[in-house]
């Protein structure tokens, strides 16, 4: 049998927000046979800066997951507003959650969570000239702390699993070829 898409016989919304919207599918396999229920996730895509300073520092925030219940590092992140492009993204979130800018960007591409059941990119740059520019902009609901690391602390920390966001990972595997080789 050859791989081919699915029939998608009947879909249904169980969830429609301005932060998730949860669909529900009956699938028809190519072999005729039926998958129901199957839900998909519809998110909003977002963009993931690794932020590195002139003096090889990493720029992190630290903030509370509900969904793990655990405050951890992480990159600079943030949703794509509707009609915005993602580096302007990438650029806003950064100096929102920080208070840093970059002038020099690296597209490291596009990659996805689950493409299995989410329907969202994940956009990934890296800045290697992040430097203070202002006072942090938090949303109302944000509470986080900035952190500056060196790039062998960002390395075990990616390492020995501190970093909770799988697609952070992708971002830092994705920056290796740009980033200095002498840690």
């Amino acid at each position: 049998m050859t791989v081919a898409k699915w029939k998608i016989l009947e879909s249904n919304y169980l969830v429609d927000d301005k932060w998730l919207r949860l669909r529900v599918d009956r699938c028809e396999l190519p072999d005729g046979r039926i998958i129901a229920p199957f839900y998909v996730y519809e998110l909003p895509d977002w963009a993931i800066v690794l932020a590195l300073t002139r003096e090889q520092r990493v720029v992190l925030v630290r903030q509370y997951r509900h969904g793990r219940q655990q405050i951890g590092p992480e990159l600079v992140s943030g949703i794509i507003n509707k009609n915005e492009n993602p580096l302007d993204a990438a650029r806003r979130e950064l100096l929102e959650e920080t208070g840093y800018a970059g002038t020099q960007w690296i597209d490291l591409g596009t990659t996805c969570a689950n493409p299995d059941s989410h329907t969202n990119n994940a956009h990934l740059f890296l800045t290697l000239d992040a430097y203070p520019a202002g006072a942090q902009n938090l949303d109302p609901l944000e509470i986080l702390d900035v952190e500056l690391i060196s790039l062998s602390e960002m390395w075990r920390r990616a390492q020995d699993g501190r970093f909770l966001q799988a697609m952070h990972l992708a971002a830092i595997l994705r920056a290796m070829p740009h980033l200095p080789k002498n840690l």
